[in-house]
């Protein structure tokens, strides 16, 4: 009985290792036998997305045609298009697309300004001659709007000066030049400023000429004085008579102020040192026969007007017959000539402009006949 426990105790020993090494078997084994599980699992996952990779590269897909809507936003869109005249319009719910014709671009015209006529006249209160300027914007302006007349004047053949401005003219226009000399010529143009209208519609283009000048007129013919004198011949005082006095024999002309009109002296004989004539207002001092020489003065002022030798042309009094271009019509023309537009005057005094009297042609006048001795 001994003997057979000493053998299961050694038995034991052995059943114990042997179980041992079996369980040590099983779990080298474990992995190997897993590991082959997992590794057919991901050769699979692998293998799907090499195909869902080929078909992405090698499938047609079918070709989507865009909108409409996109180009024909950009083929008709404008930037900076006025919307007065847009090149496309939606309506809302549904949005609807319209096109609409485009109008052809179209100018924008400024229009020359026009010289009308020129007027001589007299101030019978300031008791002067005036030149009465008469013109006009241009006819046939487009989609412009007139920002301002500027009046240019040239004595002889000298330079042009403005001596008027007008601002937002808008017709016909008189301007009373009264800072002319007797015994000179005047020539007048008109310059124009413009711009662009900015209501006109988007197919307008750019204004090209925001300046235009009118055609000169002129010369006139000189302006007149208000005494004409033509000496005959020198009368000498008498030696033995202590108050005979120098004289001369003469034709004279005068505008009379108070008539409005020319006056001619009728009485004959002579015209003697201090003595008064034209209705009291000049008098012929001093008279020098030796050299033919006469003096005129005034008799309020007793200031020296006139000096008048033998045989020179008499000073033209009459005034004379309006000045206007040969394709102008002057019929609606006021004949009075007492207003005048009420825009500030400058008179060229400090404003002189580099305008030359080679800038434009002169317009041809037409003028009277001027009433002489």
């Amino acid at each position: 009985m001994a003997e057979s426990e000493s053998k299961w105790a050694q038995n034991a020993d052995k059943i114990a290792y042997g179980v041992a090494g079996l369980l040590g078997v099983i779990a080298l084994a474990l992995p190997f036998v897993m590991g082959g599980g997992i590794s057919a699992s991901s050769l699979r996952v692998q293998n799907s997305l090499d195909g869902l990779k080929r078909k992405i590269t090698t499938q047609t897909n079918p070709r989507v045609r865009s909108a409409r809507t996109p180009e024909a936003l950009s083929r008709q869109w404008v930037v900076g298009q006025p919307a007065e005249n847009p090149a496309w319009s939606h309506q809302v719910a549904p949005v609807l697309l319209r096109e609409i014709d485009r109008q052809a671009e179209a100018p924008c015209i400024h229009a020359a300004p026009v010289m009308l006529e020129l007027r001589c006249q007299r101030d019978p209160e300031a008791r002067r001659v005036t030149i009465l300027v008469s013109g006009s914007v241009g006819e046939g302006s487009e989609h412009v709007i007139l920002e301002s007349l500027d009046l240019f004047r040239a004595e002889k053949d000298g330079a042009f000066l403005k001596i008027h401005s007008i601002q937002d003219p808008k017709g016909p226009f008189q301007y009373v030049d009264d800072q002319v000399v007797p015994g000179l010529k005047y020539s007048y143009r008109i310059v124009s400023y413009a711009r662009r209208d900015p209501s006109a519609p988007g197919n307008i283009s750019a204004l090209a000429e925001p300046r235009q000048q009118s055609e000169n007129l002129g010369p006139t013919p000189l302006v007149p004085h208000d005494l004409g004198v033509r000496i005959i011949a020198f009368v000498k005082a008498k030696v033995e008579d202590p108050g005979s006095r120098n004289g001369v024999m003469a034709q004279i002309q005068w505008w009379d102020y108070e008539k409005g009109e020319v006056q001619e002296r009728k009485k004959r004989g002579a015209i003697f040192e201090d003595e008064k004539f034209a209705g009291g207002v000049y008098k012929f001092f001093p008279i020098d026969p030796g050299i033919g020489e006469a003096g005129v003065r005034e008799v309020a002022s007793n200031r020296p007007i006139l000096l008048v030798q033998r045989g020179k042309k008499p000073d033209p009094v009459a005034l004379w017959e309006p000045v206007v271009p040969e394709t102008v019509d002057t019929s609606g023309l006021e004949q009075d000539g007492e207003e005048s537009n009420g825009d500030t005057e400058d008179n060229g005094a400090a404003e002189a402009s580099a305008e030359t009297k080679s800038a434009a042609p002169a317009t041809k006048p037409r003028r009277g006949r001027r009433r002489t001795f």
